[in-house]
Formats: C-alpha cells, sequence, structure tokens
C-alpha cells in the first residue's frame, strides 16, 4: 500500500504543474492529468492512516525515534538541492546555507512540498499521548472523539468555504495539524476496534468489497 501511495505522491507532483500551466480543459493530455492530481490526493491522507493503525499500537514509540527517521531524508535533500541555493546566492555559500535554511522551515521556494514534515514532527511528539487515550478509551467515547475532531477538522472547514459565511476563525480550525491528528486516531481505532485481527488476505477481500 505504501508503494502505491508513493507513486500517488508522484502523480500529484507530475499532473498538478501541467494543470497550472494549461488552461484548455477539453483535451486528453488535460483530463489525463486532472485525473492523475485529483485521484491521487488522498495519498497523503493514506499515509498518516497507516501512521495511526502502526504508531499506536508499536512497543517503541519513541519520538526521537520517528523524527529522526523523517529529518534522515530531508538532511539528504538539503545536500541535493544545496547547489540551487548557492547558485541564487552568487556563490556565497553562508548565505546558501542560511537561505536553505529558511526555506526549509518556511516551506517556500524550492522545499514548499515538504510541508508534512513540520507537522509530522508535532504528530510524533502528540503520539504518546495520543496512544494513552485509544488505549484508555472505551470504543464509544473514542468514536465520539473521533466525530468531534471531524466536525473540527473538516466539516465546519467545508462549510465555511461552501457558504462563504466566515462564521468562525478557519486559522483555530482547519490546520493540517488538526486534520492529522483526526487520521491518526481514525488509524488508530480501525487497528484497535476493527480490524485487530484481520490477515492480509482478509484486509484484501474487505476492501475489495
Amino acid at each position: 500500500m505504501r508503494v502505491v501511495l508513493f507513486v500517488m505522491v508522484v502523480a500529484i507532483h507530475v499532473g498538478a504543474p501541467y494543470l497550472s500551466s494549461h488552461n484548455v480543459s477539453g483535451v486528453l493530455n488535460w483530463q489525463f492529468a486532472n485525473l492523475l492530481d485529483g485521484g491521487s490526493r488522498i495519498a497523503v491522507d493514506c499515509f498518516v492512516l497507516l501512521t495511526g493503525y502502526f504508531l499506536s499500537t508499536a512497543k517503541d514509540t519513541k519520538p526521537s525515534r520517528q523524527i529522526a527517521r523523517i529529518l534522515s531524508p530531508v538532511a539528504f535533500y538539503m545536500l541535493l538541492y544545496l547547489p540551487l541555493f548557492y547558485t541564487d546566492n552568487s556563490g556565497n555559500l553562508s548565505g546558501a546555507l542560511s537561505s536553505a535554511a529558511v526555506d526549509l522551515l518556511a516551506n517556500n521556494v524550492y522545499f514548499y512540498h515538504l510541508w508534512y514534515t513540520q507537522v509530522l514532527i508535532v504528530l510524533y511528539l502528540l503520539s504518546p499521548y495520543m496512544n494513552v487515550l485509544v488505549s484508555e478509551l472505551p470504543k464509544e467515547r473514542l468514536r465520539n472523539l473521533i466525530l468531534v475532531l471531524y466536525c473540527v477538522a473538516s466539516v465546519i472547514p467545508s462549510i465555511v468555504y461552501a457558504t462563504g459565511v466566515q462564521f468562525y476563525d478557519l486559522g483555530l480550525l482547519s490546520s493540517r495539524l488538526a486534520l492529522f491528528v483526526l487520521l491518526y486516531f481514525i488509524g488508530a481505532y480501525v487497528r484497535k476496534h476493527l480490524l485487530t485481527k484481520a490477515s492480509a488476505k482478509g484486509l484484501f477481500s474487505l476492501l475489495s468489497r
């Protein structure tokens, strides 16, 4: 499933630039790019669902270990993109390093697609406490918590966007972190209460129904 999600994330970054630079929607290329882009948007959400599914019952849930796994590829990308920053700063190495750090923290230019690393780091820091809730809350109360988070992270922002009526400050509700926390709890709920003993074959049968 992760391999499929990797391909879907690549499809987003292939389809989206084409859509932003081509406005003729009737041609086959545009329709295909639209299908790739729109049909793959669920990939990041599924990654977070998998995180909640596996991390909620993992034996070693130290945030430091999970954060290190996130930062390792980031360090690789920093080195990979350093020549671009070096060129942009006219060969000034200190300026290049400074620009790279600012870009990474602000998700501004070259590292805009690494926004998820900041959200995941906070999610990993919260995961030990969320796992306590998952293990201690009864099934019904955990489900109610998920419903409340669903309203906060999805329903209210959707109503605001659909109606155009700013009856609530979306900055308080519609952050990616709120959505990721919701998805984490859903994955953990599925693991604990729905699919605790399901085999891979059983999961495939369930998904194919």
